[in-house]
């Protein structure tokens, strides 16, 4: 199974398999690879944004249990290094910043950074490597770095070169995860995502929130209201009448959260909206920010790496889903997903000429949806 849609590489990747599997085969019949009796050195592969990370960090955990000797490296880019930093079960942290995975100017393979990479990884002599993203070019780095037990789903090509080939889930990447370990006998311990903060984190968080005159009996919502991707942002003017709703009719400190990228167009919401809620675009770290979401009575955002640090905080959400993504797969479990069905549902599309999946969620929904969370809550 591929979940390439572009037709023309579809047929490219499926011409490779298939002389790929046919030269394979018969060694692979011959002799039956399996996992290696000494596993010392143990490679997990992540190179993509931060909601797919996160969701991989009950990889770490789970296989540190089956493997204690072992020592765990995690490979994934400099945004998302952060998510890892604090893990226990982590032993080495490599990054690489992939350039098919850049929001712009993205590319499929930038040769001499790549092999750079390959080079960098044989050092350590894998003795296993996990790709829980089904990728052509993780399974080609796996090989060239030498890893002697290659993990896989090969949905975009190069199954042949896996040792292991998972069964593909198309729900939701936790139950991937999740299924990959089972598959490869591995005990699960751990079933949700977890991302480690410390002392520093907690400290920063309370020294922003002194410096904003927030005590530990305001309420507190957190607003995430712009994602990279423009087809899932909800309307400006939408924002800007819901935090006046929220400033008015529970006396809340409003906080808006996003990268220093944000400040203006999140300064511009709160300056239509006539209030004083908080711009901490730029000034809150990635882990900060999920501090601040424990610390909050109520987020509300768009389909965004934010949404998923909400849930691991468990803190009661409103999500303003647009009809990108399905929601099946990538979803907050726990949340209230207000989400429109369109024709056009499942688009993938990063730019949208009218947004209709986003613009047919109303502000009096969003606004009913807070009121009934709240009132569960027993905040009002």
């Amino acid at each position: 199974m591929y979940v390439l849609k572009n037709k023309f590489y579809l047929i490219f990747v499926a011409l490779i398999d298939f002389w790929g599997y046919l030269f394979t085969f018969p060694f692979k019949i011959l002799r039956q690879k399996s996992l290696p009796k000494t596993i010392k050195e143990i490679l997990i592969i992540r190179l993509d944004h931060i909601g797919d990370v996160i969701y991989s960090t009950l990889l770490p955990e789970n296989i540190k249990n089956a493997f204690p000797q072992a020592k765990i490296t995690f490979l994934t880019n400099s945004q998302t290094k952060e998510i890892i930093a604090a893990n226990p079960f982590v032993d080495r942290i490599i990054c690489y910043d992939a350039p098919w995975f850049k929001r712009k100017n993205k590319s499929i393979l930038s040769g001499s950074s790549f092999f750079q990479l390959t080079k960098q990884l044989k050092t350590f002599q894998f003795d296993l490597g996990f790709d829980n993203r089904g990728d052509s070019r993780h399974i080609l780095l796996m090989n060239l770095a030498g890893v002697k037990y290659k993990i896989g789903m090969g949905i975009t090509g190069l199954g042949f070169l896996l040792d292991k080939k998972v069964k593909y889930l198309t729900g939701h990447p936790l139950e991937q995860n999740l299924q990959a370990l089972k598959e490869i006998g591995i005990k699960i311990t751990l079933q949700q995502p977890v991302i480690y903060t410390d002392a520093k984190d907690k400290q920063a968080l309370e020294d922003f929130l002194k410096q904003e005159t927030i005590g530990k009996n305001d309420l507190l919502v957190t607003i995430h209201a712009y994602s990279a991707n423009p087809a899932k942002n909800w309307p400006e003017e939408n924002f800007q009448q819901l935090t006046r709703f929220i400033y008015d009719k529970y006396k809340a400190k409003v906080i808006f959260t996003g990268s220093q990228e944000d400040f203006a167009r999140n300064q511009k919401i709160i300056n239509a909206s006539q209030t004083e809620a908080i711009n901490a675009s730029g000034k809150i770290s990635l882990k900060g920010t999920l501090e601040l979401l424990k610390r909050s009575g109520l987020f509300i955002g768009i389909d965004s790496a934010i949404a998923h640090l909400a849930e691991i905080a468990k803190v009661p959400a409103v999500i303003l889903y647009s009809g990108t993504n399905r929601k099946e797969e990538w979803a907050p479990k726990n949340a209230t997903l207000l989400q429109k069905d369109v024709s056009c549902s499942n688009c993938q599309k990063e730019n949208c000429p009218d947004n209709i999946c986003l613009k047919l969620i109303s502000v009096q929904e969003a606004q009913a949806a807070i009121e009934k969370i709240l009132k569960n809550e027993n905040r009002f």
